[in-house]
């Protein structure tokens, strides 16, 4: 049996060891070096949190909708009635379809930098059926946002004009079939998961 102070310092050597994995950014490097496993829990934490946050929305909107005038409301349902169709059709897909999707995104060199909030962003939305090119938009706005080579000014300026490009597109495009969430995919240029 280890003495108590091997134990220690056997505990602190791995704690030390495993630091630069926790402090590493969230981003494709990060999710490329991580194991299957890993990625899995990952996911299936952000897809059951994703999930339980849309019922909780959906609860406390449907409150507030129900307090408001009938003319009101008719402003508002339409907009509800979107968001719920997007939960329902994220909620199609599997763990496997996110992993993948984002596996595919990463495997581009110039997605690594992107921080694994914002490809889950992507990723969600290419398995709902979102336009192509609105997601590729949305990737170059991504890429450029984290592009620490163009300097700072530059790139503020530069985002600035790619987000008036991404407003001036209609994210929705032809709706993807009910059956088969990874039916969508994302944007030309990336392999498929």
């Amino acid at each position: 049996m280890a003495q108590p102070n091997t134990l220690r310092i056997l505990t602190l050597i791995a704690v030390l060891w495993a630091a630069p994995a926790f402090g590493a950014p969230r981003d494709g490097t990060w999710w490329a070096g991580a194991p299957e496993h890993f990625k899995l829990g990952y996911v299936a934490g952000y897809v059951d949190g994703r999930d339980e946050q849309a019922r909780s929305w959906g609860r406390i909107a449907d409150e507030a909708i129900a307090q408001l005038p009938d003319d009101a409301r008719q402003h508002f349902t339409p907009v509800l009635d979107a968001l719920r169709a997007e939960a329902e059709q994220f909620q199609r897909a599997t763990y496997g379809d996110v992993m993948g999707q984002l596996d595919a995104f990463y495997r581009l060199d110039r997605n690594r930098p992107v921080p694994l909030a914002q490809a889950l962003a992507i990723v969600r939305q290419a398995l709902n059926g979102v336009a192509q090119p609105y997601l590729a938009c949305q990737t170059e706005y991504f890429r450029l946002a984290h592009d620490q080579e163009v300097p700072m000014k530059e790139r503020l300026e530069a985002l600035g004009r790619k987000a008036a490009q991404c407003a001036a597109m209609s994210p929705h495009g032809p709706a993807a079939d009910a059956d088969s969430p990874s039916s969508s995919s994302l944007p030309e240029g990336h392999p498929p998961p």
